[in-house]
């Protein structure tokens, strides 16, 4: 689970952001992407996003063999 990541389409939902050595990167999917392609062949990602909440929203990866 990664806290306070961007959610596509929702500009609205606030999310982290940082400089690394002196690159600006936000937290997304795609700042992760690779890295859990490293460790999972196969997964689902589900945004939670409380409703009528304005802060922040989670992203679950979840690997396919633990949903059946």
């Amino acid at each position: 689970m990664i806290d306070d990541i961007k959610v596509p389409l929702r500009p609205e939902i606030r999310y982290d952001c940082y400089t690394i050595d002196g690159v600006f990167q936000e937290c997304s999917y795609e700042y992760v992407e690779k890295e859990l392609a490293e460790v999972f062949s196969d997964y689902n990602l589900y945004y939670l996003i409380v409703k009528g909440d304005h802060g922040g929203a989670q992203l679950l990866i979840v690997p396919k063999c633990f949903e059946n």
